[in-house]
């Protein structure tokens, strides 16, 4: 049949928001749809049973799924952090997100010249033919190239998916990063004492969330990535402060 490059999930292996949509109904919650319309499709999508099943009754009909894939096509990108802590008429910016703005300047100097950049690509422009005229021609920070990498056999699945091997993730985009720290915090520990920068606990990051920091998922990283991942590994004390500052500003 006819392919096309992907975008979406861990492998690039959806080619848009309705097929990680839907792929996603059926797989996390078993909600079968006009894409997978039945739970023959849990076990293999690609399969003739999964293919060539009627819609199971109770499906998310075609205008759930679009109505759906629009929501998410249009929720907003947080935006980076990188203000200090400054009363601006009645505005001020909450303690827990005040950032050392020269520190993420050197953190993504350093981003840049470890190579980081050559995969986690800071910014591009979206295309002219989206079907919504605010998604067009938009300059967005991503922090992402959307393509596949081999990132090593210490990564690795081994779940081959289309024409991604075990070894090979998509690169996450990393906006919004620094949040992750937050939003899987409890009421008490958002709370608590260690809130300021991240200095959090419960947050997990990578694809199977096996990093508890910024810096275990960065060490992670090998393959394609071996090299940058080394640079950091050489870096002193207060360069390597100053990468995360960045990061956690994203």
């Amino acid at each position: 049949g006819l392919k096309h490059l992907g975008r979406y999930g861990w492998k690039a292996g959806k080619g848009s928001i309705r097929h990680q949509a839907a792929q996603a109904l059926m797989l996390d919650i078993g909600v079968t749809s006009p894409l997978y319309k039945s739970d023959e499709c849990q076990a293999d999508a690609t399969s003739a049973a999964c293919k060539n099943a009627a819609l199971a009754d109770g499906s998310v009909n075609n205008e759930d799924l679009e109505t759906l894939s629009h929501y998410l096509e249009l929720l907003g990108v947080p935006a980076q952090r990188n203000v200090e802590t400054v009363w601006e008429g009645n505005r001020r910016v909450p303690f827990e997100h005040e950032m050392d703005t020269a520190a993420i300047a050197r953190g993504e100097a350093l981003f840049s010249q470890m190579n980081c950049a050559s995969c986690h690509t800071p910014s591009m422009t979206t295309g002219e033919n989206h079907p919504m005229q605010e998604l067009r021609n938009q300059d967005i920070r991503p922090y992402s190239d959307f393509l596949l990498h081999d990132m090593g056999p210490a990564l690795a699945d081994g779940i081959v998916e289309n024409e991604a091997e075990g070894s090979m993730w998509r690169t996450q985009p990393l906006w919004g990063l620094g949040l992750l720290a937050y939003t899987q915090e409890t009421a008490e520990e958002m709370a608590g004492p260690n809130i300021k920068h991240g200095e959090l606990t419960r947050a997990r990051y990578l694809h199977d969330g096996r990093a508890k920091t910024i810096t275990e998922a960065i060490l992670w990283h090998g393959g394609e990535a071996e090299a940058s991942r080394t640079q950091f590994e050489g870096l002193t004390e207060s360069d390597r402060e100053d990468l995360l500052a960045f990061l956690r500003s994203l």
